[in-house]
């Protein structure tokens, strides 16, 4: 890797914290179309260390997910079904589709004017998937207490602590749904679809933007950084933890 390519993507990496993140996404893309993965996380590895908020790389890491190109295909093909991130790809596969039905029940909703007019089974619906949507908490808990420690045992720092960020941002989002969906009163139907629809969207953005980000960039820079042998025991205590309601029984855990 060129040394100078990692100065160029710190300078960015700095700008990023006081300059409009559009701004820097658009003068970004040409030159991260020469950036492979690694280049991009020992920059943000290097940067993090010393003592930049992780908070300001997510928009360069988006860029330069708009140019990269999908290592999952790849990864998921040298790994057993019930291998410890074939696990987390599945899981991930379920979240999707609950994101999914959540976005066609937005739509639904966005061409209603009163409550009256919402579908019958709109309580129903909206509960189920924001239960499954909290229910990934054990997800989140294999890569915090289990993964991302050990990714960071072999020298990747970086992303890690990104997703590790962005999984409180979504822990709110999941959980002022949630509320949202549990109230069942509404006093203002006007207001209640706006909120709903805010809510609902900024969520499917998010929650789709990170789980693309940790099957492309993380799970992969796991695979490479963890020792073959190291992994049985990673299941070990992923099983220890647990799994969600929506884990895939074919995964074998």
């Amino acid at each position: 890797m060129q040394k100078s390519k990692v100065k160029k993507l710190k300078k960015i990496l700095r700008r990023s914290e006081t300059e409009s993140p559009d701004k820097i996404k658009a003068e970004a893309k040409n030159f991260l179309k020469s950036v492979d993965t690694e280049d991009l996380i020992m920059a943000e590895q290097a940067i993090i260390e010393e003592g930049i908020d992780p908070s300001s790389l997510s928009h360069l890491c988006a860029a330069h997910l708009e140019l990269m190109s999908d290592d999952l295909e790849k990864m998921k093909s040298q790994i057993p079904e019930n291998h410890p991130l074939s696990v987390l790809v599945a899981e991930h596969e379920e979240i999707l589709k609950f994101l999914e039905s959540l976005e066609k029940l937005s739509s639904e909703v966005g061409t209603v004017n009163r409550e009256n007019d919402l579908p019958a089974d709109f309580w129903g619906r909206f509960q189920h998937l924001t239960h499954h949507l909290i229910a990934a908490e054990k997800h989140h808990q294999r890569e915090e207490e289990v993964l991302f420690p050990e990714v960071e045992k072999y020298g990747v720092y970086g992303p890690p602590e990104i997703m590790t960020m962005e999984h409180g941002t979504l822990r709110k989002l999941k959980k002022d749904l949630h509320d949202l969906a549990s109230d069942r009163k509404i006093k203002n139907f006007e207001q209640f679809r706006e909120r709903f629809l805010k809510m609902s969207g900024e969520l499917i953005a998010s929650l789709r933007d990170h789980i693309f980000k940790e099957n492309n960039i993380l799970y992969p820079a796991a695979l490479r950084a963890i020792p073959k042998g190291k992994w049985k025991k990673i299941g070990a205590d992923a099983d220890k933890i647990g799994y969600c309601c929506f884990t895939p029984k074919h995964v074998g855990r």
